[in-house]
Formats: structure tokens, sequence, C-alpha cells
């Protein structure tokens, strides 16, 4: 079956000094160009946060069939490892009601209000937006879209 994504790429390990792995070892990162084009920057990002290794638990899929999945432009986060700890979205995050960027010491938090600011993606998704992001931070891309949204 085709897919409905436009130019998919597979992503090596090492992105602008990021390592990003898969959850599931035995499957692909794959992503369209247009998300793998504008992981460098986030990269960037990342290592002025510490960040040096990010798994993924999604990228490019074929369900659900309305999804940014599924045109390879998001990313499902559930790890990160920074120079000094290892960062688990479902263990770490503590959901609320506040805005997600204030002043914090949590080094998780810092981080997704890094990535937000970096404007590399159009849509930040916390655990605190609902149950569906428990366990992993969603981000995805939006070619063209002047909107950004953080929850």
């Amino acid at each position: 079956t085709p897919t409905p994504a436009p130019d998919i790429v597979v992503v090596e390990r090492v992105t602008g000094g990021v390592e990003y792995s898969k959850k599931r070892t035995d499957a692909p990162l794959a992503m369209a160009c247009a998300l793998a084009a504008r992981l460098p920057r986030w990269s960037a990002s990342l290592r002025e946060q510490g960040v040096h290794r990010v798994e993924v638990l999604s990228a490019y899929r074929r369900d659900p069939a309305v999804s940014f999945h599924h045109l390879g432009l998001a990313l499902d986060v559930t790890r990160m490892w920074d120079d000094e700890q290892e960062h688990v979205v479902e263990r770490d995050w503590v959901v609320t009601d506040e805005p997600t960027c204030r002043a914090t010491s949590r080094p998780l938090e810092r981080i997704v209000c890094a990535t937000n600011e970096s404007r590399v993606f159009n849509t930040v998704i916390t655990p605190s937006y609902g149950r569906g992001h428990a366990d992993h931070l969603h981000v995805d891309i939006r070619p063209d879209d002047p909107w950004f949204y953080l929850r």
C-alpha cells in the first residue's frame, strides 16, 4: 500500500549531536523529509539543555489514517537523556492545569519549554493535555502554518 506521506526517509541514529532511537528497536525511525529536515534545529535546542539522546515511541505510522503521524509529520517521545539523568515522560512529567512554561526547576519541563521556544514544531503536547498523552510528548509540524500550540 503506498504511503500518503510525502518523501518518507529513515533517520540515522545521530542527527545534530543527538541520538534518536525508536523504542521498538526492530523498526526504523521513518518520517517525512520535511520533519527530518527540522531535526538538526531541534537537536541544537536539545543540546543547549544538555540532552544527547531521545527515545521515539512513534513517528510515521499507517494508523490512524487521520493523524500527523500518518503523514510522517509527528513524533511521540517517551524518554530523553541529558548529561546528568534519564527523563521518562510517564514518570517525570507533573500533570497540572498551570501554564506549561513557567519558572520551574523540573528538567523535563525546561526541555519542553525550550522545544516550544525553538519553534521547530507547530504543536507540542505534554501529558497535561490528556490521558492519551500520559506516557509521551507529541510534537508535530505543519509546513507553512504560522500557528503554534503548546499544552
